[in-house]
């Protein structure tokens, strides 16, 4: 009977552990520049990007122990194009929580948009990489405007979201809600 207790206790710590190292924290700050910029990364899930013009990427991660998530579409003709940050439920509603909190503002009383679209202009496309610059509002009005980037890493498997200003953290989580 020990010898059972024993290795059920065993097998509870190694799931501990596997499950410890799952977890994917999407913000580690940077101590040399001291939190001017918030950038997260999210591990993707998963992924339908057969070309850079149609692609679409479900991410995530935790923030201080919470799963979070958002989902992104990009269409894209050219250098340019839309990007579209979907939410995926509670999880991108934790998202948009973790970001109010990393930008030090209230978290907005609305939840994630199911379908918050933007312009995009491709910075730079590889076949394994593409780096975006995000503008929310771009035709719409000054006080909503924002910029951010949005890059894909397909080999490393990271999605990441950075600040372009941090003058534009109000309008882009106004831009994320519904």
């Amino acid at each position: 009977m020990r010898a059972h207790f024993i290795a059920g206790m065993f097998l509870c710590v190694l799931s501990q552990i596997a499950s410890a190292t799952d977890k994917y924290e999407i913000y580690k700050p940077d101590r040399d520049s001291e939190g001017e910029f918030i950038d997260v990364s999210l591990k993707i899930e998963s992924m339908k990007c057969d070309t850079w013009s149609n692609c679409v990427v479900l991410a995530g991660g935790t923030y201080k122990g919470r799963p979070v998530a958002v989902e992104v579409s990009i269409l894209a003709n050219g250098s340019q194009g839309r990007i579209a940050y979907r939410s995926v439920g509670k999880r991108s509603d934790d998202f948009l929580s973790a970001l109010a909190a990393l930008y030090k503002l209230p978290r907005p009383k609305k939840i994630f948009s199911t379908n918050a679209e933007a312009d995009i202009i491709l910075l730079d496309a590889t076949k394994q990489k593409l780096s975006t610059k995000v503008f929310f509002a771009a035709n719409g009005p000054e006080s909503r405007y924002a910029e951010l980037y949005t890059n894909i890493d397909k080999a490393g498997k990271v999605l990441e979201i950075s600040e372009k200003d941090p003058e534009y953290r109000k309008n882009v989580l106004r831009g994320l809600t519904q």
